[in-house]
């Protein structure tokens, strides 16, 4: 690899209290922008209107910006067909007048701003307030997924307290992100999202790399203590993650500066958001695990309660008397509460990958699927009620179709069962979940 630092010997660590007070000034200060000011949401997430226009020649888009100024609209989206002179324009509900009659005003103000040009209104679409909440919900949502999925893989990969230091570090980064939108007054929209799902595994990815150099370094130096391994690690990998945030600054810079109005806050937005990321994954992240580790020192090869807790379904796994039924009774609540199809297939696919993960773990020290292990239970009720009509019927119905099932298990589910690691022990309750989905749909079919 290209040292673009050559090695250095910097006690970021002992300073780490200074950058802890510039971190929770910059959080402090976003955080009470967010409260105060607040974001400025753009068309996707407030609803407004949506036009396709067509012109008879090239026309640029600071023209057609300048069009709706004249009519009072300051905040436009606006985007090119490459194929023809076609322009996509969204528009906020709270920029468009009163009274309709908008579109004829902009294609009179068009031909007066751009002659020859003979702008046609091709689709003109409403964008309602409804949709926008749900999709401000979806948005909210898989932020959180994202977050959890890092927590649960670093704390897998590593250990628990480098998770949640990870995480951590991504909510710093987030927030003061966050802050600069607000205090910039950048529009939110589907871009500017996509930004911010970016920025969390990017500053993952550096806080990833400083973790494993620190895992490798404790089992190289055995007599050093957690503070001088940290800080020999950042070191190490110092001209790594600043090679890498330069790379790729230089292009979401040029995005900033020579992109397109629309563009230009997406390349902004995830420039500081690549900054912050750089500056936790140094400064932040291995400063929270060593004054974790000062305060508690951790105990090596100790079982992680967080697997445990997980495989083991709340601990119901641990009960002496029929363990899968009652981690099965407790799993019938996440179909009574999830009942919106996209975040219910989101959670069953983030719970099946986990279960695999986890009890690939546990298996090596309880044995091949212990009775103690109820994960595939739950995954086993959420195969059994995907997209059927939630009530107590169907929640009764259910949950005996999937006990007879898994309980009296036919050959083939037998075999799935044998295959190596977790995915057997997942598969053939997932597979008896399908069979109770379609018994159940049967059943239903016939009552009505």
């Amino acid at each position: 690899m290209i040292q673009f630092i050559k090695k250095t010997n910097i006690d970021f660590l002992g300073k780490r209290k200074i950058f802890y007070i510039i971190s929770l000034s910059l959080v402090i200060i976003s955080i009470i922008s967010l409260i105060v000011i607040g974001p400025r949401y753009g068309v996707d997430f407030t609803g407004g209107s949506l036009y396709v226009i067509r012109f008879s020649k090239e026309v640029s888009i600071e023209e057609i910006r300048n069009s709706l100024k004249d009519l009072n609209v300051h905040n436009p989206t606006i985007q090119r067909s490459l194929e023809s002179y076609e322009y996509l324009i969204k528009i906020d509900l709270k920029e468009l007048p009163y009274g309709g009659g908008f579109s004829t005003q902009l294609i009179e103000k068009l031909k007066e701003r751009i002659k020859d040009s003979n702008p046609e209104i091709l689709k003109e679409e409403v964008v309602g307030p409804r949709i926008s909440k749900e999709l401000q919900k979806i948005t909210f949502f898989a932020l959180l997924v994202g977050i959890g999925g890092i927590l649960i893989y670093v704390s897998f990969r590593f250990n628990f307290r480098f998770g949640t230091a990870a995480v951590l570090a991504l909510i710093h980064d987030a927030l003061i992100t966050l802050g600069f939108i607000v205090l910039t007054r950048t529009t939110v929209n589907i871009p500017i999202v996509a930004a911010l799902l970016t920025i969390i595994g990017y500053s993952v990815n550096d806080s990833i790399v400083v973790s494993d150099r620190v895992r490798e370094n404790l089992k190289k130096l055995r007599k050093e203590g957690f503070e001088f391994i940290a800080n020999l690690s950042i070191n190490e990998t110092l001209s790594r993650t600043v090679l890498t945030s330069l790379t790729t600054l230089f292009v979401t810079f040029l995005i900033w500066f020579l992109g397109t109005a629309d563009i230009k806050d997406f390349g902004k937005v995830l420039s500081i958001g690549i900054i912050t990321g750089t500056y936790s994954s140094i400064f932040i992240v291995a400063a929270l695990v060593t004054d974790w580790e000062k305060r508690a020192p951790s105990r090596r090869y100790k079982l992680k309660t967080l697997i445990i807790m997980f495989s083991t379904t709340l601990f119901l796994g641990y009960l002496p008397w029929a363990p899968a039924t009652y981690a099965s009774l407790f799993a019938l609540l996440f179909p009574y509460f999830i009942r919106n199809p996209f975040f219910y297939s989101l959670f069953f696919f983030l719970y099946f990958f986990l279960s695999i993960i986890t009890i690939n773990q546990l298996e090596k020290i309880w044995g091949k699927d212990a009775k103690k292990i109820t994960a595939d239970e739950v995954l086993g009720i959420l195969t059994t009620f995907f997209l059927i009509p939630i009530n107590l019927k169907t929640l009764i119905l259910g949950f005996f179709l999937f006990r007879f099932y898994d309980i009296f298990k036919l050959p083939f589910l037998r075999k799935v069962e044998k295959l190596e690691g977790g995915l057997g022990v997942v598969l053939d309750d997932v597979l008896a979940g399908v069979l109770a989905n379609l018994t159940l749909r049967i059943i239903l079919i016939l009552w009505q």
